[in-house]
């Protein structure tokens, strides 16, 4: 992959481009993340799943904008217990 950050806006056919270099992308005007896999554009929604070619993908999804999604912001876990204990505490 090369130097994307989650700034880097696309739309139209430079999608089906960043897609097929690896990277998942989210819509900016619709709660969906998009990643090709198998010759599929594999689509998530909050109550779908989708797989299309790539006509139906653009046909559908083409006239939107995308970034790449950022999966590098999680949970660290130890503070998340150590909040969540210091809660119990002030409680």
């Amino acid at each position: 992959m090369s130097d994307m950050n989650q700034y880097d806006t696309f739309s139209s056919m430079r999608l089906i481009d960043v897609l097929k270099q690896g990277y998942t992308l989210r819509f900016l005007d619709l709660p969906v993340l998009v990643r090709f896999e198998n010759g599929k554009f594999l689509v998530s929604g909050p109550n779908f799943t989708l797989r299309l070619d790539q006509n139906g993908f653009l046909e559908t999804y083409g006239r939107y904008t995308a970034i790449v999604a950022d999966f590098s912001q999680t949970v660290d876990e130890k503070k998340d217990e150590e909040y969540y204990a210091w809660r119990r505490e002030k409680q």
